[in-house]
């Protein structure tokens, strides 16, 4: 059942008017230069962009501000983080904010082949990936090899224009009506597994929900998905798994919705998730949460073999 949990994971104004923001309950550690809206109040959702640094610091400030006084949070990552440094800088991201839509805007202005080399790492992260200026002439192909990401080269370096194009991407894949209340409580139980925020997880994951986990043998109920995690959520981050592409139906009279998502995660790549929530006392509740790995079709025959001998030895 370890195996499970870790697998299954979720059982996964541009000179004026902007403000840095830190919150108090922070990891420790130097404060992150993120910029944020005017009137951002920490709590509130936030969509959000990592920008690489550039060799011009002063235009990186501009950009910044650009992205703030849209409506984007700006993350300016200071040189080249490796794979492992700029994961760690995405944790502690994710502690002090909570990212509208779950995903990263990568945003690349130049020495583009280091920052896309960690960005694949941590794909799992991002929802869209845009060059612009120097870096617009970098191959993309390996980028743009990863499903339902939007990857996107730019010619030009205006920071009005780059904030603008980050601001459309963000609002193309936001849903509207009842359908935007269902993606908002998925997007919180995911993001209160990253965070470690029990009591906020099984709020949205009641006792009568239903986990249908990536083994055949895993059906769990809220209580008894609850009991098993309880030493994951004492942790800073039980699991982070990261949706990036989502559709949901809400049924007539409004009570009721069913979903499916993609989500990407750092050991076990692209997994699906679908389900349906039902809404109590004014919110949206999961009813069953089913976790699968897709398995591309040339891949299938093999795989399906290596079940049946797994399952034929034991």
């Amino acid at each position: 059942m370890l195996i499970y949990l870790r697998n299954a994971a979720l059982a996964a104004a541009c000179c004026a008017g902007v403000s840095v923001a830190q919150q108090a309950a922070a990891p420790a550690g130097e404060p992150l230069p993120v910029e944020t809206p005017d009137g951002w109040r920490a709590g509130r959702w936030l969509p959000m962009a990592v920008l690489w640094s550039s060799a011009d610091a002063a235009a990186d400030v501009v950009r910044r501000r650009a992205l703030a006084a849209s409506g984007v949070g700006c993350l300016l990552l200071e040189g080249r983080p490796d794979a492992a440094a700029l994961g760690a800088t995405l944790a502690r991201l994710r502690q002090r904010y909570r990212i509208d839509q779950g995903a990263l805007h990568a945003v690349i202005g130049d020495r583009p082949a280091a920052a896309l080399a960690s960005l694949l790492e941590q794909r799992h992260e991002f929802q869209t990936v845009t060059v612009f200026g120097a870096a617009a002439e970098a191959d993309l192909a390996a980028a743009r090899r990863l499903r339902a990401r939007r990857v996107t080269a730019l010619p030009g370096a205006d920071a009005f224009r780059l904030a603008r194009h980050v601001r459309r991407l963000h609002a193309a894949r936001a849903l509207r009506g009842a359908a935007a209340e269902v993606a908002r409580a998925l997007d919180s139980f995911h993001d209160a597994a990253a965070v470690g925020d029990e009591e906020r997880y099984f709020g949205i994951f009641p006792d009568d929900a239903v986990f249908l986990g990536t083994d055949a043998s895993e059906r769990w109920t809220g209580a008894e998905f609850r009991a098993f995690a309880l030493p994951y959520f004492e942790r800073d981050s039980a699991w982070t798994y990261v949706p990036f592409e989502r559709h949901v139906t809400v049924a007539v009279g409004g009570q009721l919705a069913w979903f499916d998502e993609a989500l990407d995660n750092a050991g076990y790549g692209e997994c699906r998730g679908s389900g349906v929530l039902i809404k109590r006392d004014g919110a949206w509740v999961l009813q069953q949460y089913n976790l699968t790995v897709p398995v591309p079709n040339d891949l299938m025959k093999g795989v399906a073999q290596q079940i049946r001998a797994h399952l034929d030895g034991r």
